[in-house]
């Protein structure tokens, strides 16, 4: 942080990290209540970066941040010790109990349209998500409602995130095939010759129309012997080859050569390595007891572990019926929120030297993914997607 102004390195001091600042007071309160820690996390070289251009003043930043942290944890306990709100705490409670560790991001938004603060939450990360916005904060009554409609919207689907959908091409019929077979193509004019010098249209009729201009002489070569009543010319003259102008090229001939982008340009990495930009790539490897896939779009990974989770087999000798395989899914050690690897390991671990078997996780990638393999030796894989379809 020491890129970072003075007056916010000091209001990070006394506002934020401090032991007495109330951002404090309001972690610990809802911790006693709720039995889970939400810690937050903000990097705050990044925050004011995208949010200085909304501060005239710096010493405001900071301030800013913490009433939008307070306003979360306060609505959060708000609605926790709402009798009213027992079923939506009950939802908040049986999706938190999968991890330990929860934390709270707090992130600027580059998106200047937005008028207020945007929280969302994400299980298999075990966060939830506070966006900024662009523009000049606004009041606290504006902040909690936005929140408490955030927080409506948490359980909208059965508590999870919306999958990630795959378009497909469409599957044709047996109608569609038997009118495309019996459509004809459209039939081209024929030509025929009726001497040396009169020329002939046939149409789609077969009835014969005069052409108005008759069609040139196929060209032919020099050897050839010339027409009756004319002599050869015994020094025919040598084409000439092509001009071309030294300065002019064809557009279409020309090769546009493309800048590489500068860094500071790029899209940070959430948003970079999910869209077109870049190709994904993918591994998978089974030497060992466990299957890990590594993977560079995470919305691959995420439909992955959703299908593996809705679909697994359940022990039932265990007493907590819980599944066979556990999938985890691990955030990068490269950027921050983004998840690059699934690890696939049996529940029971302990004993187990086989290898799990892989064909069932690329079978599913290339067929339903649309990931190509480009190499194996028959224990890794490395496989890529053109273009993303996810």
């Amino acid at each position: 942080m020491s890129d970072l102004p003075l007056k916010i390195r000091v209001g990070i001091r006394d506002q934020w990290e401090s032991p007495r600042a109330p951002i404090a007071t309001c972690i610990d309160s809802l911790a006693k209540t709720l039995g889970y820690t939400i810690s937050p996390q903000i990097q705050w070289s990044a925050l004011y970066a995208t949010l200085k251009d909304s501060f005239v003043d710096q010493g405001m930043f900071v301030s800013a941040v913490c009433r939008i942290g307070i306003a979360f944890y306060g609505r959060m306990l708000s609605r926790i010790e709402d009798k009213m709100m027992a079923d939506w705490t009950d939802s908040l409670l049986d999706g938190m109990m999968k991890r330990e560790t929860w934390v709270l991001k707090i992130e600027g938004h580059e998106d200047a349209s937005t008028q207020r603060p945007l929280l969302t939450w994400d299980e298999d990360r075990g966060s939830f998500k506070i966006e900024i916005p662009k523009c000049k904060p606004p009041g606290n009554s504006i902040i909690e409602a936005g929140f408490d409609e955030d927080l409506d919207a948490l359980f909208a689907s059965p508590y999870v995130l919306s999958e990630p959908t795959i378009p497909l091409p469409p599957i044709p019929t047996q109608a569609s095939t038997l009118q495309s077979s019996a459509t004809p193509p459209p039939a081209l004019p024929k030509i025929v010759v009726d001497g040396a010098d009169d020329w002939t249209e046939v149409n789609d009729s077969g009835e014969p129309t005069s052409a108005s201009t008759p069609p040139s002489p196929p060209s032919k070569s020099l050897d050839a012997d010339p027409p009756s009543g004319r002599s050869p010319n015994p020094n025919p003259p040598t084409p000439s080859p092509p001009t071309q102008s030294p300065t002019t090229q064809s557009p279409t001939t020309q090769s546009p050569t493309k800048a590489r982008p500068q860094s500071y340009g790029l899209q940070r990495p959430t948003k970079l390595f999910a869209g077109p930009t870049v190709n994904p790539v993918m591994t998978i490897d089974a030497s060992g007891s466990r299957l890990v896939v590594h993977c560079s779009h995470e919305a691959t990974l995420q439909q992955l572990g959703k299908y593996l989770n809705r679909w697994a087999r359940i022990d039932y000798n265990d007493s907590l019926k819980r599944p066979m395989l556990t999938v985890q899914m691990i955030e990068s050690a490269f950027f921050d929120d983004v998840i690059d690897t699934i690890v696939i390991e049996p529940t029971y671990s302990r004993g187990v030297t086989e290898p799990l078997n892989p064909t069932f996780i690329l079978s599913f990638v290339e067929g339903v993914l649309g990931y190509k393999e480009e190499y194996t030796n028959g224990l890794r894989w490395i496989l890529k997607l053109y273009p993303i379809r996810i």
